[in-house]
Parts: C-alpha cells; structure tokens; sequence
C-alpha cells in the first residue's frame, strides 16, 4: 500500500474510534465517518467493506496485543509489584489511547 493510502485509511481509523467511543457504535453512520474523514461515501468502501469491518480493525488483536505487552513491561520494571503498581501501570496504558478501549468495552457490552 502507498503511503497516502495508509495515511488516508489510518485518519479513517482515527475518526471512526472517536466516533464510535463518543456515540457509540449503533449510533455512527459510515456516512458521517466518511464525511469526517474527509471522504465521499464510495471512497470510504475502497478502505472497508462496512461498518462492522471498520470496528474489527479497530480491535485488532495485534494492536492491542502490544498494550498488553507494554503493562507488562512495566510490571517488569518494578518487580515486586503489588495491586496499586498493577492498576497504575494499567491506567497508563488505557490513559494513551482511552477511545480504543472504551471501543472495548463497547464491543464487550454490546456485541455480546
């Protein structure tokens, strides 16, 4: 993929993981993605499928694969750690990129 094709498919990302975090999933439109994007409707979809395609990669298990790695070695650093070292490191992750896992949380609640 071109660099203004990553670039272009990341700023998507970007606006759709605000939007679904602030108004939830059911409540955005691919429309208003696109809009928000930057976009027409039918070049949204030279990006994804659909809506539902668009969430799954924003849930990428890689992604948040390496925010798992990155408690981890946090917790690494200060072994011993106790309950308060785990929720602080915890917190720090979240804090760097909140909207992904209120989408999270989202999905947990809503899709299951």
């Amino acid at each position: 993929m071109s660099h203004t094709i990553i670039d272009k498919r990341q700023q998507i990302l970007d606006v759709a993981k605000e939007l679904f975090a602030t108004k939830g999933y059911s409540a955005t439109g691919i429309r208003e993605i696109a809009e928000k994007a930057g976009l027409s409707l039918g070049n949204f979809y030279n990006y994804f499928k659909n809506k539902e395609d668009l969430f799954k990669s924003l849930l990428d298990p890689q992604n948040i694969l390496e925010h798992l790695t990155e408690i981890k070695l946090m917790l690494n650093d200060s072994f011993p750690f106790n309950f308060k070292d785990i929720i602080k490191s915890i917190k720090t992750v979240v804090d760097s990129d909140f909207h992904l896992y209120r989408l999270i949380f989202i999905e947990l609640t809503e899709f299951n």
